[in-house]
């Protein structure tokens, strides 16, 4: 059954049995009374009442009404036992129909009110959570078998809002809802499909801007990515509008689609470095009706020779010489190939691709570990690198302490996508692009210090990689630097905080004069931003944030003087700013009990051990496994562990977790994370966070009264002339003394809001 038939069955049924309807005591006729009387003759006291009509009421009476504990019993078969107020079921209680369903908890005016457990006998449905006048809403857990539920928002019996469906085959979804269906920003794993997507749902499909990843089988003995994923636009469940298709292959298709099928202008990169740029109907090629396409093979279009490159229709990634690593790689250096001469071209091309060969395993190696850095686990355990992790391997390499910044280097690689965001965090790398990347920044800093053969025949760029190579990756490499993507744990928790730093970030940056023109923050912005936030003081002196931005780039400072001109990257910022929470010291710690700061060498000598070789062909993989702790919602990552909650079982692992956790707190490892923790949920939270927003309010507070005074004066202006040229129209003979005392008032006003002081 798909999830749409199982959500409208299952609703159905979950509606039909949870919605079972509270009787109402609105006719009151005694039939017969047993029990005690107050002076008056009023039933008070305990008492057995009998209705006419076979109802009967077992408890406490006051005064001649139910009030207090008792049981209520319909002729029917349904029960009630619970409080009563002067005649009516409100307070705490429990409901039991015939068929042996019941509810138990808070009601109201003898409905389901507060918060409160059901549970069907017939149809296998309970609901544990908030009701409100007789109907599932607020927050609730909905059982519907044994393997399928739903945890989330109710409003008026409907899944409404934000929640998690696990459905019997296993899938889950954890996004927003709106009546009942998938509907808003939400994700969806389907585990019989091997399948995921992230991204907008209207009415139950995907809809709007999403990411669907499709997870194949990896080859035996391998660790790298072997899935399609395409990014882009949906419409009804269907890939439609502009979007960007990623092959395993290593084939990139970006463009227009329609109904899932690539229709429109398109650029397809073939995984042997080829690119066709055209036209392309019902997911073909117009040029080339007969090369099949396929999602998952993406083949390197055997029907295409040289001549179709010659002529314009295609090009490779290199002169045509196949400098091809592997299946599926392929460098593309042409940038820097231009430097050097034509005839030495083809020579330089084979030098550099046979180092690439010999050092091929080593790359892979590097690759995969920072791609897994700062990642819960993944269904296949392989990651592609974004551009994040790339500029934590170029620090963690050293390469940046030369005479260029990371984002200098990001605009050298980035010379053939001018019109795009150079230093988007978020982008991601392959591992060609990052082979290709590699060989480029080598050349780039290195091309100056290494020395031609004596024959002249000269091997520049395979020697500037060999330096890159031997001097960096191998002697620096995988040895993680910086706050806190050194220990997956820490890492997990300090990038719960990137998305708002990432804003932050964005609106703090300003354009540059010089192409490609993109927008970078320098060092000294850094320090007016946090003055302006008032974070800088007595908390965290100047002195701290030059030391906490001089820890990982000796460029900053030479113990005399300090380089506040340096462009930093959103690595860089986010670094700088949880060092920031680290060092940050509360002058009210005695009241708020806010953590002392943390002394970040001791935290590395002491809370991980360290990183074994990875020339040695390991990776970080095991002390992901070993620190993983998953944040609320991110159990999406452990989906074959769930199973329907047993009360006993689940309190057996409560205890035994709760042991575990104070038996790990007795250590001083994990009494140390946990301050670490707080220094940077005080710090986001509590102070960087609120102060940006209370800026943000400023600025636009200010931005809005500048608008409405430029307008104010801009009418005031239009009035003066009107009363000037209506003042001419009217009286014939106008004073030169008038007009020029009009002329005068007008010239005071500022021309524009920009004058305005």
């Amino acid at each position: 059954m798909s999830e749409i038939g199982e959500e409208k069955a299952q609703s159905e049924k979950g509606s039909d049995s949870a919605s079972a309807e509270e009787a109402s005591l609105s006719d009151f006729i005694v039939s017969h009374y047993e029990g005690t009387r107050d002076k008056t003759g009023c039933y008070d006291g305990e008492g057995q009442v009998s209705f006419s009509g076979g109802n009967t009421y077992q408890g406490s009476l006051s005064k001649g009404a139910m009030h207090g504990r008792g049981k209520y019993t319909w002729n029917d078969g349904m029960s009630y036992d619970g409080e009563m107020i002067n005649n009516e079921i409100s307070g705490f209680g429990r409901y039991q129909w015939k068929d042996k369903s019941f509810y138990e908890g808070e009601v109201f005016n003898g409905l389901r009110h507060g918060v409160g457990v059901f549970k069907s006998t017939e149809h296998g449905v309970s609901y544990s959570g908030q009701w409100c006048l007789g109907k599932r809403h607020g927050r609730g857990i909905m059982h519907y078998n044994e393997h399928s539920w739903y945890e989330g928002d109710w409003v008026n019996n409907n899944r409404h809002g934000w929640g998690v469906r696990r459905y019997h085959t296993g899938n889950v979804y954890e996004g927003q809802w709106i009546n009942d269906k998938r509907h808003g920003d939400g994700t969806m794993r389907w585990l019989t499909t091997n399948e995921s997507y992230t991204g907008m749902w209207e009415n139950g499909v995907q809809h709007g801007y999403g990411t669907h990843t499709w997870y194949l089988n990896r080859v035996p003995g391998s660790q790298y990515p072997l899935r399609n994923e395409y990014v882009g636009d949906f419409v009804n469940g269907l890939r439609h509008g502009h979007g960007k298709f990623f092959f395993a292959s290593g084939a990139v298709y970006d463009g227009e689609w329609e109904n899932s099928k690539k229709h429109g202008w398109g650029k397809f990169i073939f995984k042997n470095g080829r690119v066709f740029e055209g036209q392309f109907e019902n997911d073909h090629m117009i040029d080339y009706p007969n090369l099949e396409l396929d999602a998952s093979d993406a083949s390197d279009a055997p029907g295409l020779t040289l001549d179709s490159v010659m002529e314009g229709k295609l090009t490779m990634s290199n002169d045509g010489c196949g400098n091809v690593l592997g299946p599926n790689l392929t460098i593309d250096i042409d940038f820097i190939l231009e430097n050097i001469p034509r005839d030495q071209r083809e020579h330089e091309l084979k030098q550099v691709t046979f180092l690439m060969i010999r050092n091929i395993s080593l790359l892979r190696r590097v690759y995969s570990f920072y791609s897994a850095l700062g990642h819960d686990r993944s269904p296949d355990n392989t990651f592609v690198m974004t551009r994040f992790q790339f500029w934590r391997f170029l620090k963690d390499c050293r390469l940046h302490h030369y005479t260029h910044s990371l984002a200098s280097l990001d605009r050298s690689v980035a010379h053939c996508n001018v019109g795009e965001d150079v230093h988007n965090p978020m982008e991601k790398i392959l591992l060609r692009e990052f082979l290709s990347t590699c060989i480029i920044i080598s050349y780039i800093l290195f091309e100056g210090q290494v020395n031609k053969n004596p024959d002249g025949k000269a091997s520049i760029i395979a020697a500037c990689l060999q330096w890159l190579i031997e001097e960096h990756l191998i002697k620096f490499s995988c040895q993680v630097g910086g706050y806190f993507l050194f220990e997956p744990r820490r890492a997990v928790t300090a990038l719960a905080y990137m998305d708002r730093s990432w804003q932050i970030f964005q609106k703090s940056c300003t354009k540059r004069v010089q192409t490609p023109h993109d927008s970078t923050l320098t060092m000294r912005q850094f320090l007016f931003l946090l003055q302006d936030l008032k974070i800088i003081g007595n908390n965290l002196p100047t002195a701290t944030v030059l030391k906490i931005l001089a820890v990982d780039d000796p460029t900053v400072s030479d113990g005399e003087t300090c380089n506040m001109e340096l462009e930093m990257t959103f690595l860089e910022f986010f670094e700088a700013v949880v060092g920031c929470a680290l060092q940050y010291n509360s002058l009210q710690e005695s009241e708020t009990n806010a953590p002392s700061p943390v002394n970040l060498e001791s935290v590395k000598a002491s809370s991980i051990e360290p990183i074994k070789d990875v020339f040695q062909g390991v990776t970080n993989e095991s002390h992901v496994e070993n620190y993983y702790a998953p944040k609320s919602g991110q159990f999406l990552q452990t989906l074959s562990q769930f199973t329907a909650p047993d009360k006993d079982h689940d309190s057996l692992k409560e205890a035994n977790n709760s042991q575990v956790h104070n038996e790990e707190m007795t250590s001083p490892h994990e009494a140390e994370f946990s301050n670490w923790t707080k220094n940077l949920n005080f710090f986001f939270m509590h102070c960087l966070f609120p102060a940006w927003n209370k800026v943000v309010a400023l600025r636009s507070e200010a931005a809005r009264s500048k608008a409405s005074t430029g307008e104010s004066i801009r009418m005031q202006r239009l009035e003066f002339e009107a009363e000037r040229r209506w003042t001419i129209k009217s009286n014939s003979p106008v004073t030169s003394t008038a007009s020029e005392h009009h002329e005068v008032e007008c010239s005071d006003l500022p021309k524009s809001s920009d004058e305005l002081p």
